[in-house]
């Protein structure tokens, strides 16, 4: 037998869907496996990508590593984090990118 749906996904998801997300907006990527990370809207052109119309491309900061995300997967960063809500390894990962993080804003 099959498990049954999460409730409240389909909500988040429709809600970064309706999201219009931007070059250069901060934003907190979630891939499987790892924490919420620090990273930025950026063109795939600009790698050598070429664009995907369902997902973003993302830089994450520190590790330099780049990533097509789905939408569903984005937080928008705000300038006044939260540390209450996030895991220990993001709240590290914005501490000690923080630098980098006030020059993109």
């Amino acid at each position: 037998m099959a498990p049954g749906r999460r409730k409240g996904r389909a909500t988040a998801v429709a809600a970064a869907a309706q999201q219009q997300w931007k070059v250069g907006d901060l934003v907190l990527a979630k891939v499987k496996g790892f924490p919420p990370w620090p990273a930025m809207i950026s063109e795939p052109q600009k790698w050598g990508y070429s664009s995907d119309r369902k997902k973003l491309f993302v830089y994450f900061f520190g590790t330099k590593q780049i990533l097509f995300d789905l939408p569903a997967l984005l937080e928008l960063f705000l300038e006044k984090f939260d540390c209450q809500q996030k895991t220990t390894y993001t709240v590290q990962a914005v501490v000690s990118n923080q630098f980098i993080i006030r020059q993109a804003i």
